[in-house]
């Protein structure tokens, strides 16, 4: 190829990345921060209640905390324990090397284990299933399951 050709193919993959990242930012940041800052403010929705997961539950805060969490006990509302029954736990691995600190999402588990995964490094294995209903939460950094830790959160209601 000519040098002429190869400056015409880098200026039309200039021109297509930048077009590209342009029409992603303004489709993208249309429905992920559509809205007030009033509204960006509620539970970290778009203001009305949604995420790009779905909707999130509203729970009243004058309703009793008397359903007791079947993975660790700890006590939460009949709205929330009628959400919680719809859906499977939810089991993510997150990585724990120094590098990778602070984790993001790691204190919203309702059951956390951490094993040696490798060299000596330990990964951590969540389940959320209870207390994250409530709370759009991003969890991270996100790694590669190991077979012992499918084997130990096998017994937590088929999570996936």
């Amino acid at each position: 190829m000519s040098k002429p050709h190869l400056l015409i193919a880098l200026a039309i993959y200039i021109i297509s990345a930048a077009g590209a990242f342009a029409a992603f930012s303004y489709l993208g940041g249309k429905s992920a921060t559509a809205g007030t800052a009033d509204q960006a403010t509620t539970a970290g929705t778009n203001g009305s209640g949604t995420t790009a997961l779905g909707t999130l539950l509203t729970i009243n805060p004058s309703e009793p905390r008397d359903q007791a969490c079947p993975l660790n006990g700890k006590l939460y509302t009949v709205t929330e324990k009628t959400a919680w029954e719809k859906r499977r736990p939810l089991f993510v691995m997150i990585e724990n090397t120094p590098d990778s600190r602070p984790q993001s999402g790691l204190s919203k588990a309702d059951v956390v284990f951490e094993a040696v995964a490798e060299g000596g490094i330990t990964r951590f294995g969540a389940i959320f299933y209870c207390g994250v209903q409530a709370d759009d939460i991003i969890l991270a950094p996100i790694r590669s399951a190991r077979t012992y830790y499918i084997d130990w959160a096998s017994g937590f209601n088929r999570p996936m």
